[in-house]
C-alpha cells in the first residue's frame, strides 16, 4: 500500500508542474537551472559527505553524455509547458514509451516484436491526430510547445536508454545525481551571464517544488515504489500523471479538451501502457520515468 502511494504522490507532483509554470511565467532556462542545480548539490554533499561513495566510476563518460541530454530534454519540457496547453503537452509527453523501445531496439539490441511494431505505429498515428488540430496548426506557438515536449520524449528515452545500460554499476540516489550533475555544471555559468529573467519569488517558488519536491523526493519516491511493486503495476501508476496533469489543468487552468485530443490521447496512453506491459515480460527492473 505503501508503495502504490509513494508513486500516486510522485506523479501527482509531476502533473501539477505544467500549472506551476503557466502561473509563474518563469522562463525555461531559469526553470532548467533550478530543477537540475537544487539536487546536484544535494545528492553532491549526500554521496561525498555522508556516504563517501565514489562517485567517478563505471563509464562515466558515458553517463555524462546521459546527464547532458537530460538537461536539454528539461529545457524542451519547461519550454512547451510556456507554448501549448498541460492538456495537450502531457499527452504528447507520454510518447516516451515509444522512443524508448525504439532506442532499446538500436542500442540495447532488444528485439521489438510484431505486437510492439503495431503498437508503435498506432501512437505515432495518435500523436498525428492531436498535431493535425487546425487550431494548433495556426497558432505558432502552440506548434512550438508540442513540438517541444515531442523533444523532450525523444530526448529523455534516449537518455534513460543510457542510464538503463549502466544502471549495474550505480545506486538509485547516484542514478539521480547522474541524471542532473552535468547540466547544472553547464547551467551555472548560463545563468550568471543572463540571469534568472523572473521575480524572485516565482524563482524560490519553481525552485522549490521542481528542484526539491518533484526533482529530488518524487524521483525517491519513484524508486522506492520501483523496488516494491512489479513492473506492471509500476508502470501502470505511472499513467496518472497524466490523468492528474489533465484533471489540474482543466480545473486550475480552465482548458477544454478536443475530440483530436481525446482521440489521440486515447490511442497514445493506449499503446504506451501495451509497449510497459510488453516489456515488463522481460521483468525489466529500470524503467524510468519523465519526471
Amino acid at each position: 500500500m505503501k508503495a502504490f502511494l509513494a508513486i500516486i504522490l510522485a506523479t501527482t507532483f509531476g502533473g501539477f508542474i505544467g500549472v506551476l509554470i503557466k502561473w509563474t511565467h518563469v522562463p525555461a532556462l531559469s526553470a532548467t537551472a533550478v530543477r537540475l542545480i537544487i539536487p546536484a548539490i544535494i545528492l553532491l554533499i549526500y554521496l561525498k559527505f555522508f556516504k563517501r561513495a565514489k562517485i567517478i566510476k563505471g563509464s562515466w563518460k558515458l553517463m555524462s553524455l546521459g546527464s547532458a541530454l537530460n538537461a536539454l530534454r528539461l529545457f524542451f519540457y519547461f519550454l512547451a509547458w510556456i507554448y501549448t496547453s498541460v492538456a495537450k503537452g502531457t499527452i504528447i509527453l507520454y510518447t516516451f514509451p515509444i522512443f524508448f523501445t525504439i532506442f532499446g531496439a538500436i542500442f540495447l539490441k532488444e528485439k521489438i516484436t510484431k505486437r510492439s511494431f503495431i503498437l508503435i505505429v498506432a501512437a505515432f498515428i495518435g500523436t498525428f491526430i492531436i498535431f493535425f488540430d487546425p487550431g494548433s496548426v495556426l497558432n505558432k506557438g502552440d506548434l512550438i510547445g508540442m513540438l517541444s515536449m515531442l523533444m523532450e520524449a525523444i530526448l529523455f528515452s534516449l537518455a534513460m536508454v543510457i542510464f538503463k545500460k549502466e544502471s549495474i554499476n550505480y545506486s538509485e540516489v547516484e542514478m539521480v545525481f547522474w541524471q542532473n550533475i552535468v547540466g547544472a555544471i553547464i547551467m551555472v555559468p548560463l545563468i550568471l551571464f543572463v540571469g534568472f529573467n523572473a521575480p524572485v519569488a516565482n524563482m524560490a517558488v519553481v525552485a522549490g517544488y521542481t528542484g526539491i519536491l518533484s526533482g529530488l523526493i518524487g524521483f525517491l519516491l519513484f524508486f522506492y515504489a520501483l523496488k516494491r511493486l512489479k513492473i506492471s503495476h509500476y508502470s501502470l501508476m505511472t499513467y496518472f500523471e497524466v490523468v492528474s496533469s489533465i484533471l489540474f489543468a482543466v480545473i486550475l487552468l480552465g482548458e477544454k479538451l478536443s475530440w483530436n485530443m481525446l482521440l489521440g490521447g486515447a490511442i497514445i496512453i493506449g499503446t504506451g501502457l501495451g509497449l510497459v506491459f510488453n516489456k515488463s515480460k522481460s521483468t525489466d527492473k529500470n524503467a524510468m520515468v519523465p519526471e
